[in-house]
């Protein structure tokens, strides 16, 4: 509804006019499911077999390359561009990826814009974190996945909110999806993001939501599959840690208002005092840890490129000296988001390391470089 509310009257009208022509209209509300019936039906073999890209002498993926995709996209030139780039490298431990077109009803994804995607987040990372189960999104992601034949994982979000009916729908689409795909493309299952913060169910009701996903993954047989949420940092209880096997933390230094050249270390104090030592043995990840590349200040932090370069280069080469699992957020610029923006916050829709149409931003970190120069003489 915010959505709705903040576009113009002729947006809202087309947009409205768009709803009525797709979905039945029943007891005041649109009866909308979340599977896109545009889209047709995948053929891709969701049960083939495992192909090699890029890998280290232990088999463990360090990187994607171009050479070592599926034969059938070898001579497609968009992808061998973009994953030719000479400015990317692996250097990411995972990344937010909200792929366009998936926010319902009027959903507008495609396979082919989702395999460009992850052709190019390819060479920054092997492992990708989403949020929701509509508009087809993880079956987009995981196919596409397939068809290219990346050595990526999906760490899958569910999206929880206020309305029980669409929670319902999202877990029995996650159980669908997880039925569907081999337990190999699965990093792990992340029930909800910010709903404490956002206030739209307790702690109480997060926890009944991952019990169910719990038993879910043990009809399917995928015992092992980790399950929990991602929350801001502070609202992070107990009752959620002890009911989840890992907490995602969404840990953001520009919200603590200091100047960027002490934002990591401003992070990892966070997740230190706040998060880590009330954690016990639970496997704490930061979920999301980002910069905007423009769009105002809040206090002394800049929204600017410059300052994203400089804390990508700063947090990436401190952070992967420690064992830390993250996720930047986010892979591309969302300019839908610019319903939200105001006369002097205008970031929300910049907080991508590429454009929306795919465009590095910045220069990536070279740690090598990084180490020289915060070196001891």
């Amino acid at each position: 509804m915010k959505y709705f509310e903040r576009l113009s009257p002729n947006s809202k009208a087309a947009a409205l006019d768009e709803l009525i022509s797709k979905y039945d209209y029943v007891k005041g509300e649109f009866n909308f499911q979340y599977r896109n019936s545009s889209q047709p039906a995948s053929k891709i073999d969701r049960k083939a077999p495992h192909r090699s890209n890029a890998k280290s002498s232990r088999g463990r993926v360090l990187y994607n390359t171009f050479e070592g995709i599926n034969e059938k996209y070898k001579k497609d030139k968009e992808i061998e561009a973009l994953m030719n780039n000479s400015a990317l490298q692996n250097v990411f431990y995972g990344i937010d990826y909200a792929p366009r077109g998936v926010i319902a009803p009027i959903c507008g994804a495609s396979l082919h814009e989702i395999m460009l995607d992850l052709a190019v987040l390819s060479r920054v990372t092997t492992r990708i974190r989403t949020y929701g189960m509509q508009c087809d999104q993880p079956n987009f992601v995981l196919d596409a996945l397939l068809e290219l034949g990346l050595n990526m994982t999906l760490s899958m979000g569910v999206w929880i909110g206020a309305d029980e009916n669409l929670n319902s729908a999202q877990l029995s689409v996650m159980e669908d999806v997880l039925r569907s795909y081999p337990r190999r493309l699965f990093d792990s299952v992340m029930i909800g993001n910010e709903v404490l913060f956002r206030q739209e169910k307790s702690s109480n009701d997060l926890v009944n939501y991952i019990t169910k996903t719990k038993e879910i993954l043990n009809r399917i047989g995928y015992t092992d599959l980790p399950v929990g949420t991602s929350e801001i940092g502070s609202k992070i209880d107990s009752m959620v840690l002890q009911s989840s096997d890992i907490i995602g933390a969404n840990v953001h230094p520009f919200f603590g208002g200091d100047d960027v050249k002490v934002a990591t270390k401003w992070t990892l104090d966070f997740l230190h005092n706040q998060i880590a030592a009330k954690s016990g043995n639970k496997n704490i990840f930061v979920s999301e840890v980002g910069w905007p590349s423009g769009g105002g200040k809040y206090i002394n932090s800049v929204a600017d490129r410059e300052s994203l370069e400089y804390f990508i280069n700063n947090w990436v080469c401190e952070v992967n000296k420690k064992d830390i699992e993250w996720y930047w957020f986010e892979a591309f610029d969302e300019p839908w988001k610019k319903i939200y923006d105001t006369p002097s916050t205008q970031w929300e829709a910049q907080w991508g390391i590429f454009t929306s149409d795919r465009v590095l931003k910045i220069t990536l970190p070279d740690c090598n470089d990084y180490a020289n120069s915060t070196a001891v003489n």
